[in-house]
């Protein structure tokens, strides 16, 4: 059967993502503006730092068992732009509620963390964005003498204990100052840092904080996450016992044989499979690194992976045609089929390079796996339900929102889980989806 006419499970989400642009190009006739003074530019500072220097109030409340609000005032003479860096911790100091793991503002409901690229993540600085420097863009900006309030998605660290309320009080801390075991710091940091979807947090939390397997979760609580958020948290957490020595999870072992590739062909289209597959063999697909497949054998892998039978079958002096069937990999270690993608190449077979099959594939696969329908008129646009139908959570993803093609509208970090769903919002009639990143949480 199917797996998303087995396991389906559309959640739609409560907020959207707005779609816009900024900047202009500057006009050569048009005098040059001053340089702001120091108070307009302001201070990037860590949050716990500028708390414990006096330079900002920090006021955190309960809102339920998936949200903290965070009320921030600027008690200085300058504009503060507050870092809030992966690893923050809620502490209940009483211990009559939950503490909560916090991820990033701005995260779609089903969303936890940054959703950082291996890179970024393991830059020099990642927790503790340098004060010298100019980007903001994982910043809260908090005006001199002014209150900002901020909801920050929140996954529980004490299985068991009564969700928070409103009327329920926070101490804001690392995640090192709430707990000494290396391995929950690890978990919540790279949690907060690679991005993942909600669920799949707070598995891997109620796992790290609590001691419960995959599996007492999953019979404790059954309406929380599906079996393919639960094959993703079992694989974060052999992850996290396999990685060691740094303050995070190394991210080859959450990217690593996630993706197979089998590349076939019809007839006189085998002889260009095979050279296509050795082409794309290392490649990246889906924003994570492919192994080829040869031979009759099905991958072996540790789930949840993908594997894409690509099938070349006819082809005319303009247009490559085939098909992929797309299965994935759960906890069971059985190769599930997810159904077909229809594969069009705009080249003969002999044409084709590397990067132009791997670009189809996520193109077909996005298109076919990725449904979006439009929920309601909105201002700014259309309010669109964008449905992952793949089992892995998608980290970023990229409408076409003109029916010529070409109007493309990315979003970054989105965070929609394995079968679930989001809100988000285009200024257009509507979109479709043209491509896809995952990032193996």
């Amino acid at each position: 059967m199917n797996w998303r006419l087995r396991d389906l499970v559309r959640a739609g989400a409560a907020a959207g993502l707005l779609f816009a642009t900024l900047g202009q190009e500057s006009r050569a006739q048009e005098p040059a503006e001053l340089p702001p003074g120091a108070a307009m530019l302001g201070e990037t500072i860590d949050i716990l730092r500028a708390q414990r220097a006096g330079d900002l109030a920090v006021e955190a409340r309960g809102a339920g068992s998936d949200t903290v609000e965070l009320r921030l005032r600027n008690t200085s003479a300058k504009r503060l732009h507050v870092i809030l860096p992966p690893g923050l911790v809620a502490s209940a100091a009483s211990g009559q509620f939950q503490s909560m793991g916090l991820g990033t503002p701005g995260n779609q409901p089903e969303a936890f963390g940054r959703f950082d690229t291996p890179g970024e993540a393991l830059a020099p600085g990642f927790r503790s964005v340098p004060v010298s420097g100019g980007s903001t863009a994982a910043s809260v900006t908090v005006p001199a003498g002014q209150e900002v309030a901020v909801r920050m998605p929140a996954v529980c660290l004490n299985y068991g204990l009564p969700d928070p309320n409103p009327t329920n009080r926070f101490v804001l801390m690392d995640i090192s100052e709430y707990s000494s075991d290396a391995r929950v710091q690890k978990a919540l940091r790279s949690l907060a840092t690679y991005g993942t979807g909600r669920r799949v947090a707070q598995v891997v939390m109620w796992h790290t904080c609590n001691g419960l397997s995959v599996a007492q979760v999953e019979r404790l609580a059954p309406k929380l996450a599906n079996r393919w958020e639960l094959a993703l948290a079992d694989r974060f957490i052999e992850a996290l016992d396999a990685s060691s020595g740094t303050d995070l999870v190394d991210p080859a072992y959450l990217t690593a044989g996630r993706v197979f590739v089998r590349v076939q062909g019809e007839g006189d289209l085998a002889a260009e499979a095979n050279r296509l597959a050795e082409a794309i063999d290392g490649s990246m697909v889906f924003g994570l690194p492919a192994r080829v497949v040869l031979g009759a054998d099905e991958p072996v892998a540790s789930g949840p992976a993908l594997y894409l039978v690509v099938s070349l079958s006819s082809q005319t002096d303009s247009q490559t045609t085939g098909r992929i069937a797309v299965h994935g990999l759960g906890r069971d270690r059985s190769w599930t089929n997810g159904g077909l993608a229809k594969l069009v190449i705009d080249a003969p077979a002999s044409s084709i390079d590397g990067g132009m099959l791997t670009s189809a594939i996520d193109r077909a696969v996005a298109t076919q796996f990725v449904k979006v329908r439009r929920s309601a008129q909105v201002e700014g646009g259309t309010k669109l339900v964008v449905e992952n139908g793949l089992p892995m959570t998608l980290a970023g993803l990229t409408l076409d929102a003109s029916a010529e093609g070409g109007a493309m509208v990315p979003f970054e970090a989105i965070g929609i889980g394995p079968l679930r769903s989001a809100e988000v919002v285009v200024p257009a009639a509507g979109a479709r989806a043209a491509s896809l990143e995952l990032n193996g949480l």
